[in-house]
């Protein structure tokens, strides 16, 4: 089993890789791209930054990124969608998504990062 050096060490050298100048660069005009999807539609900016930043960091870093993003984006609209949200419609999605995660992060962790690249942008394509 890996200790905290090991992974702190390989967490330095993906963010590295990640954070060199064109990856970075990459990465960030990923997740500006998501956000007008997101602010134009209201969702879907998954389907825009996974493919490409699954390109350049590990699914599991993408997936990271990806659910800081998401949380922290509607935050400034919380206020108002509790006052307006439905909360039977919202306990239904919550039910819906505790039943699908642990088996969507076991095949996050123990499928081929390969495999889950093509399968997210074959998903996003379709």
């Amino acid at each position: 089993m890996a200790g905290p050096t090991d992974i702190a060490a390989l967490g330095a050298a993906l963010l590295s890789e990640a954070m060199a100048p064109e990856g970075a660069l990459w990465l960030v005009a990923a997740a500006c791209i998501a956000g007008l999807v997101r602010g134009f539609t209201g969702f879907g900016s998954g389907l825009v930054f996974m493919p490409v930043a699954m390109t350049l960091v590990p699914p599991v870093w993408a997936l990271v990124v990806l659910l800081v993003m998401e949380i922290t984006a509607p935050l400034t609209q919380l206020p108002r969608a509790l006052r307006q949200g439905s909360p039977r419609e919202v306990g239904l999605m919550a039910a819906g998504a505790a039943l699908t995660l642990p088996p969507g992060l076991w095949l996050l962790v123990h499928l081929p990062p390969e495999a889950l690249r093509w399968a997210v942008s074959i998903v996003a394509v379709a």
